[in-house]
């Protein structure tokens, strides 16, 4: 008795997770318990984590302590991760010039 929980870049659906849902179930003849939408993900960030309230039956302090942890893991991933911009990561790693979008500093609250 296992649940899945997908990602897709399916933009014929815009924000409707359970159609998606819907159709991969049927294609792939599993139980999809959620589906997270690269268009969702792209507007709502780390806010996502918000869904799975419902799903695994969490409070809202769950909840609350979930989206804490994927505010700064969500900085974190993008900053010092794969997602870095390869001028940003040559900079660190040789010391040249900042790129030009590192050039004034980030705040985040």
């Amino acid at each position: 008795n296992s649940w899945v929980l997908m990602t897709s870049a399916n933009s014929e659906v815009g924000m409707d997770w359970k159609k998606e849902a819907s159709r991969l179930q049927a294609e792939h003849n599993w139980t999809v318990k959620y589906v997270q939408l690269r268009e969702a993900l792209e507007q709502r960030g780390y806010y996502m984590a918000k869904d799975y309230q419902p799903l695994f039956g969490l409070t809202d302090d769950e909840t609350r302590s979930i989206l804490n942890y994927m505010r700064f893991w969500s900085i974190l991933r993008q900053c010092c991760g794969d997602q870095m911009s390869r001028s940003w990561r040559a900079f660190l790693q040789t010391q040249a010039k900042p790129p030009p979008e590192k050039r004034e500093k980030a705040s985040y609250h």
